[in-house]
């Protein structure tokens, strides 16, 4: 049975682990550059980041990230009312089962009860996978896009909360 539940500081590299795996699966990666594996450890442990997790008896199966939103992309001051949804993983092997879709709801509900009143996401401009799950939860495309960390080409997608 997968328990969808807050993270703590101790399933901070746990989530990692599930977010290395997945996106190495996602982008056909034998391995992934340690300094996007840095990055993606720093942000874990930001002040007003918040994690969720897909707990399976144990093992972490899935995990996704809120965060507040920034201007410029990420780099600017934070955005009245912007919360950012980032690094939202499943283990391929639990692909299909309907984990994405809860924690997505999750992350939403947290950010309602931190007053954001609108989020935004960025995925992969070839993950039309992700793109269907925004779809379903009601994110919009905005038509923007640029490069990740890795250079690789990601679209951005928002929506009330």
């Amino acid at each position: 049975m997968v328990l969808i539940r807050p993270g703590t500081r101790v399933d901070a590299e746990p989530a990692l682990v599930v977010w290395r795996d997945a996106y190495r699966a996602e982008r056909g990666l034998p391995e992934v550059d340690p300094g996007h594996a840095q990055h993606v450890r720093d942000f874990l442990g930001e002040r007003d980041s918040f994690l969720v997790v897909a707990d399976e008896d144990g093992p972490l199966v899935g995990m996704a990230v809120g965060t507040h939103g920034r201007a410029a992309d990420g780099t600017g001051p934070p955005v009245p009312g912007l919360m950012h949804v980032k690094m939202l993983f499943v283990l391929p092997d639990h692909w299909g089962h309907g984990l994405g879709s809860v924690l997505v709801d999750v992350v939403l509900d947290e950010g309602r009860i931190r007053e954001y009143d609108h989020a935004e996401v960025w995925t992969h401009v070839d993950n039309l996978r992700a793109q269907r799950l925004y779809d379903r939860k009601g994110f919009l495309p905005t038509g923007r896009e640029r490069r990740d960390l890795a250079g690789d080409l990601i679209t951005q997608f928002t929506r009330a909360l």
